[in-house]
């Protein structure tokens, strides 16, 4: 009797990870379809404006692919600007929980100071990402094309803008990492902070009204910021194109291939994340067929799988144990 116990065991647990790897699979294959039928769309989308771009005299063209080329950036930083992650996204990305689990600050830092050097190399490259901007406007202030005074002025003050803001956060994001202290003691006072909250709803509901406003206000901002700069490269366009429709039919193919190449390569990373979890998966099934798992061993094995999962995802970087904890579970065993 025992050994058919085992025997419906061991089937119970190969019937729970097939129908798992059907259900992954035609996710896959669903994100796969997202993928292409975007890439179809960038490619059409690409056919349109190389049509309007014929119409474009030829001496313009380099500064018309300039303008274009600043405008789908800027419209790309717009939308991510409006839905920042910031390093919480990242190890919420990473450990593979969802935009509601209670991570908390303090294991944030934590996962900040065990993946410094990695970390500070983020900071950097998002901050010189940032300059492509810059570097675009730079060369059609100086290009062939004679902008109008009030185009080109509008020009060198978003130049020094965006060069005041790179700094301030460079400066910024490169202070707290060289201070630990800080950085740890200003989130344990803020885990504290929000422990007092959860234990007091009068004041929680009081400080979460402010939270509201203070997201309003910084959406708003960003609006404002990104939009501005969207509207200048609008004006640039104009100027060399010499029709405000013309430019508005560029502006907006450009800026809708930017938004669905950024999609695209999501939905690819997504696919990505599906194929890594079912090998994982498909390598317990097959070791349980081979009997190398007994059925009692399964559960213990799965969860080890799990974590190990979130190992490979986070490569290169590495989970501290702070995380793990917050999370309810043990490091991987190793």
């Amino acid at each position: 009797m025992r050994n058919i116990a085992e025997h419906d065991e061991k089937w119970h647990w190969i019937g729970f990870f097939s129908q798992y790897l059907t259900a992954s699979g035609s996710a896959r294959r669903a994100l796969l379809g997202w993928a292409g039928s975007a890439s179809v769309a960038v490619a059409i989308a690409l056919w349109s404006s190389l049509t309007l771009l014929e119409l474009v005299p030829t001496s313009l063209v380099g500064t018309t692919l300039l303008g274009l080329a600043l405008a789908g950036f800027l419209a790309a930083k717009t939308v991510s600007a409006l839905y920042p992650g910031g390093f919480g996204g990242l190890v919420d990305e990473i450990v593979g929980a969802g935009p509601n689990a209670e991570i908390g600050l303090t294991p944030v830092v934590d996962f900040i100071f065990a993946n410094l050097d990695r970390v500070r190399m983020r900071v950097l490259g998002l901050a010189f990402v940032d300059l492509v901007p810059i570097l675009l406007l730079v060369i059609i202030a100086f290009g062939p094309v004679v902008l109008p005074v009030g185009t080109l002025s509008l020009l060198w003050i978003l130049v020094i803008v965006r060069l005041l803001v790179f700094a301030l956060y460079l400066g910024f994001m490169l202070f707290f990492l060289s201070k630990p202290s800080v950085l740890r003691f200003s989130a344990e006072w803020t885990d504290r902070a929000i422990g007092i909250m959860e234990e007091n709803p009068r004041l929680a509901r009081i400080v979460l009204k402010f939270v509201f406003l203070e997201r309003l206000g910084s959406a708003t901002a960003n609006l404002v910021y990104h939009g501005s700069q969207i509207l200048i490269a609008a004006g640039i366009l104009t100027a060399v194109t010499g029709s405000i429709f013309f430019a508005a039919r560029l502006l907006l193919l450009f800026s809708g291939i930017s938004l669905l190449v950024a999609i695209v390569w999501g939905l690819w990373e997504k696919a990505g994340e599906f194929a890594l979890e079912r090998s994982y998966i498909l390598e317990l099934q097959t070791r349980i067929l081979a009997g190398q798992v007994e059925p009692n061993q399964v559960p213990t094995e799965y969860k080890e799988l799990l974590k190990r999962i979130r190992v490979d995802r986070a490569l290169p970087y590495v989970i501290p144990d702070s995380v793990w904890r917050t999370l309810g579970e043990t490091p991987p065993e190793s």
